[in-house]
């Protein structure tokens, strides 16, 4: 998994990524820890998923005025940005539901179908949208994330939040070993051409780009997932963005 440094006068993150699931998938449909990871699950209420004309992705609300991340790859310019839907609580009533590995199921609230283009960029993979909500929608309910001011280091612990395959919301924090995953590399070149990223073993899928990256110690977000592969990953893995492209 890959991950550029972004720094922006908006935030300060770090984007991380693998397109596919390593070995076994340990990623949980989010409803599976609403009792195990109580604040995972609280925190996932802000992440939503995300469908342009071409593709699914995962978005995620950044403080309380109704601004909302992805990648670049994701929404890279105005009129993307303008057919973009977003949805969020998107995820199956419960833990075993069929549904909850099934691309576009379980169908969220639409909050809007129009989204306001603020910033993007094309070397960091990273856009800010603002919702264009209607006075009856009310974002309180999903909370918003918060980023944090410093930097992750090697071996710190993570955790991803998202819409790996376009599938209802899922939570990611473990990797095969069985162990919390955690950053692996802290800086090294990405599969997708970026120089200087993060590298994590936890599992995503394409459409898990845009999805927040964040620290147990705080559960604030660390870095924005977008791009990698399973090959990447065999030492020391890293996440960058290029995945759901």
């Amino acid at each position: 998994m890959f991950s550029t440094f972004k720094s922006a006068v908006v935030l300060a993150l770090v984007a991380v990524a693998c397109i596919e699931a390593c070995g076994v998938d340990q990623s949980l449909a989010a409803r599976c820890l609403t009792d195990a990871h109580p604040t995972k699950y609280q925190l996932s209420k802000a992440v939503a998923r995300i469908r342009t004309s071409v593709t699914y992705c995962t978005a995620w609300l950044w403080g309380s005025e109704g601004h909302l991340i992805t990648n670049n790859h994701c929404v890279p310019n105005e009129s993307v940005a303008k057919e973009t839907r977003i949805e969020l609580g998107s995820e199956c009533s419960t833990c075993n539901d069929f549904f909850n590995d099934i691309k576009g199921a379980c169908i969220g609230t639409l909050v809007v179908d129009s989204t306001t283009f603020v910033f993007t960029d094309y070397d960091l993979d990273m856009t800010l949208l603002k919702l264009n909500v209607s006075p009856d929608v009310n974002l309180t309910q999903y909370g918003y994330l918060q980023s944090r001011a410093t930097n992750v280091t090697l071996d710190d612990q993570i955790y991803i939040l998202g819409h790996p395959g376009g599938k209802p919301k899922h939570i990611a924090f473990l990797g095969d070993d069985g162990k919390h995953a955690r950053i692996t590399n802290s800086s090294t070149p990405a599969g997708c051409g970026e120089k200087d990223t993060l590298g994590y073993n936890v599992d995503s899928e394409s459409g898990s780009s845009g999805s927040p990256v964040l620290s147990p110690d705080d559960d604030k977000v660390v870095a924005l997932h977008n791009c990698g592969g399973c090959e990447l990953v065999v030492q020391e893995p890293v996440a960058q963005g290029c995945s759901g492209r």
